[in-house]
Order: C-alpha cells, then sequence, then structure tokens
C-alpha cells in the first residue's frame, strides 16, 4: 500500500476498497503514520473506491 506517501505528500487517500483486505486495519495504520509524521491523521481525508456491494461491507 501507499500509507507512507499518503502521509508524506497527500491530503487524501482514496484506497480500492476490494483490493485493501482490511480496511480498519489500514486506516489504523494510516493514522499511526501520520501521527509519527507528526500530522493530525484527521487532515487526512478517506474515500473509498470500488467499496463493497452491501451497507455491512461499508460500515466496517
Amino acid at each position: 500500500m501507499g500509507i507512507k506517501r499518503v502521509v508524506e505528500y497527500c491530503d487524501g487517500w482514496i484506497p480500492i476498497g476490494l483490493a485493501v483486505r482490511d480496511m480498519p486495519a489500514a486506516i489504523k495504520e494510516l493514522h499511526t503514520q501520520a501521527k509519527a509524521k507528526g500530522r493530525d491523521p484527521q487532515t487526512i481525508e478517506v474515500s473509498l473506491f470500488w467499496a463493497p456491494p452491501d451497507a455491512d461491507g461499508i460500515r466496517r
């Protein structure tokens, strides 16, 4: 994943939902890396591309 690049250079991340096996863990890693770089994780917008086809999948 390009989480390191997102933290270094971006204000947003558009992960491909079906390609990321554990989205909650990926977002947690994004927040951890952002904090380590002195960034507020809430300033990095996440927009899911190609989301799971069910409401429960999207909520996760």
